[in-house]
Order: C-alpha cells, then sequence, then structure tokens
C-alpha cells in the first residue's frame, strides 16, 4: 500500500487503462478523497477481476453518499447472479434506490423474476415504485418477455406493477 498517499493520491485512471483491480480495489479504500473513492469505483465496475464485487459492496457503506451510489452503479454494470441480491437490498435505501433500480435495470437477465417478485410481494410502495422503475430500463427481449407475462398473472398487484412498467 506505499502508492497510497506517499506521492499523492493513487492514479485511478491509469490504473483502469492497466486494469489493475488490485490497485483500483486499494484506491476504493483512500481515506483522504472521496472523489478518488467514486473514481475507483466506476473503474472497478469497468474492469472487474478478482475481489471486485466484494470491495464494491463493502463501499455500498462509505462515508461518502457519492462513493455509495458510484459503487452500487458499479456493482450493476459488474452484473452476475452474486450482484442481484445486494442491489435488491439496496432498494431498500432511500439514497441508493434509483441507482440500484438504474443497475437492477441494466443487468436484466438474473434480476427480472427478483424484481416481478419484489412488485408483488413489497409493501413499501416506494420500494415497489423503484422495482417497476428497473423493470421498465428492460432492454433484452427474454425480459421483456417476463414483464408482459406478469400482465396475465393472477396477482392483481403484480399485473398493475408490470403495466407501469
Amino acid at each position: 500500500m506505499a502508492f497510497l498517499g506517499l506521492f499523492g493520491p493513487p492514479n485511478v485512471a491509469r490504473m483502469r487503462v492497466r486494469r489493475n483491480t488490485k490497485g483500483l480495489i486499494k484506491a476504493l479504500g483512500y481515506p483522504k478523497d472521496a472523489a478518488v473513492r467514486r473514481a475507483a469505483a466506476k473503474a472497478l465496475g469497468e474492469v472487474g477481476g478478482e475481489g471486485a464485487l466484494d470491495a464494491l459492496l463493502a463501499a455500498f457503506l462509505d462515508a461518502d453518499a457519492d462513493v455509495r451510489v458510484a459503487a452500487v452503479r458499479a456493482v450493476g454494470s459488474l452484473g452476475g447472479d452474486g450482484a442481484v441480491k445486494p442491489l435488491l437490498d439496496a432498494l431498500r435505501n432511500g439514497e441508493l434506490r434509483p441507482a440500484a433500480a438504474e443497475a437492477l435495470g441494466q443487468m436484466g437477465g438474473p434480476a427480472v423474476p427478483q424484481l416481478l417478485a419484489l412488485c408483488q410481494e413489497e409493501s413499501d410502495e416506494a420500494v415497489r415504485a423503484a422495482a417497476v422503475d428497473a423493470l421498465a430500463r428492460l432492454h433484452a427481449p427474454g425480459d421483456l418477455d417476463q414483464v408482459v407475462a406478469a400482465l396475465a398473472h393472477e396477482n392483481a398487484t403484480l399485473r398493475t406493477c408490470a403495466a407501469q412498467a
């Protein structure tokens, strides 16, 4: 960790170009500058690599709200099954809700059934609205087919969410 602070802040742009996941993870913990942490979160979402998801999930608790939002968006960029549950949980956090909805909508795939279930089961209207927002952002035909199929579901709440999406 000698580069952190020895000669100034870490060069996130260089680490991103070099796809230096380990360096980006260290920069995500750089305590002196939230802008460095935000940039590192964004870069990790682009670069990925071993440990990136865990580091970004830890950044959901960063002291800076903008870093937390950047981490949520980056997790959505990474995608994968391991990203779905933490992003669904982030829908319950008012400040992270818009970014989580955006990320889940961009992910599509494994998030769609869980978003539909959330629409059906969630009692918090704001969380349900965020799930609808995520569903409205879907692009893949297979994902959209699931939403269209929900229009004929026996559960009225789910039908309403699908129609809104």
